[in-house]
């Protein structure tokens, strides 16, 4: 195949420019009357001349995917297993790095009592001042209710002979019935 020019002319009549290797007159100079519907009625077969670079760029992207598979193939084994490796340290490094920024954020969240997923930020200064904006939000939000002390876990545990030790009747009737269980 022989490769032809990609110069295209211009017509300096009206400034249209027509691609190389098409000309708008046929040859022995004679005029030909425009196609019906061609755009400006100035002899060129618009449709042809798409056509034709359509043809043209068809051939070249099969020139090019086959100069791709030619170059695929003339790499050696060492350059293929070389650009394999590469891949493969680059996908390592990501996943490393990763895996460390989940167990530094893991370890600031068990440290601080917060849960993991709400911890934001690259570095473990910036974790932590997230995790301590979370305690104080925590703390800010919080109704201002006296903390539970355990208290109520000193109460002895109830036994039948609790319950009748009990010397107002109503109040043994109400334990025995609450307590049901331990008669058996």
């Amino acid at each position: 195949m022989s490769e032809e020019s990609n110069q295209s002319t211009v017509n300096p009549e009206d400034g249209t420019e027509t691609p190389a290797g098409i000309t708008g007159n046929p040859p022995d100079g004679a005029q030909e009357e425009p196609p019906a519907g061609a755009p400006g009625g100035d002899g060129n077969d618009w449709k042809a001349i798409a056509r034709s670079w359509e043809d043209k760029a068809r051939r070249y992207k099969e020139k090019a995917d086959r100069l791709d598979e030619i170059e695929e193939a003339g790499k050696s084994d060492l350059q293929k297993a070389t650009e394999r490796a590469d891949k493969a340290e680059s996908e390592l490094a990501k996943l490393q790095a990763t895996h460390e920024h989940e167990t530094l954020v893991n370890r600031i969240a068990v440290e601080k009592g917060v849960p993991a997923s709400l911890l934001t930020g690259d570095d473990e200064q910036s974790i932590e001042a997230s995790a301590d904006a979370l305690i104080a939000w925590n703390k800010s939000t919080r109704p201002g209710f006296p903390q539970d002390t355990g208290g109520s876990s000193n109460k002895q545990p109830v036994t039948v002979e609790s319950i009748e030790s009990i010397d107002d009747p109503v109040a043994r009737v109400r334990a025995r019935a609450a307590n049901q269980h331990r008669y058996g």
